[in-house]
């Protein structure tokens, strides 16, 4: 009859065999796309948010709208092996009329940035004749805007990109920790 035994566990030298860290190259690419990526991220969204938080402090004053029409805007080209499509976005287009110290001005601009003329599912947001808050630029009252929200995306951005660079960091810092025999002849 044969004899029973139990299971046994591998020792700590089998299983450090079995779970070698990467080589160095690994976390050097790793490092090297994580910080091009959070830099992108972060930047892109420094540029939104500094946009989106330019007029929020302009001086205000009512509007009223005079034309409002829906186009299918042109924002790209698809870039195809065989043809190339062009990218279309329903987005508004308004004129409003708003008054600075006794001068009257004529606006176009909904936004800091075009994305805000999207029209999403609210294709009657702005009609004809109604009444709406102009930010205008003091130093300039021909620049205004009839929207400007606190650019809550943007933020949340700058922290994805923030992070994206702190894995970066990190990455880095294993990456000097490794010994030279630990990334070996895999690294050739």
């Amino acid at each position: 009859m044969p004899q029973l035994t139990a299971p046994t566990r591998p020792n700590r030298a089998s299983r450090s065999r079995k779970l070698q860290p990467p080589p160095r190259k690994f976390y050097a690419i790793m490092c090297g796309l994580g910080t091009a990526f959070g830099v992108v991220v972060l930047s892109a969204n420094l540029i939104r948010f500094w946009l989106d938080e330019r007029v929020r402090p302009w001086p205000t004053t009512s509007a009223r709208l005079l034309s409002v029409e829906i186009a299918r805007d042109e924002i790209g080209v698809l870039s195809g092996r065989y043809a190339n499509i062009p990218l279309r976005e329903r987005r508004f287009h308004v004129r409003y009329s708003y008054s600075v110290a006794g001068s009257s001005y004529v606006g176009t601009q909904i936004g800091a940035r075009g994305a805000i003329a999207r029209v999403g599912g609210g294709s009657n947001r702005y009609m004809v004749g109604q009444s709406v808050i102009a930010h205008y630029n003091p130093a300039d009252p021909t620049e205004a805007v009839i929207e400007a929200p606190f650019p809550a995306a943007a933020l949340l951005g700058m922290v994805a990109g923030a992070a994206l660079l702190g894995i970066a960091w990190h990455t880095y810092r294993i990456s000097t920790r490794l010994r030279p025999r630990d990334s070996g002849a895999r690294d050739a």
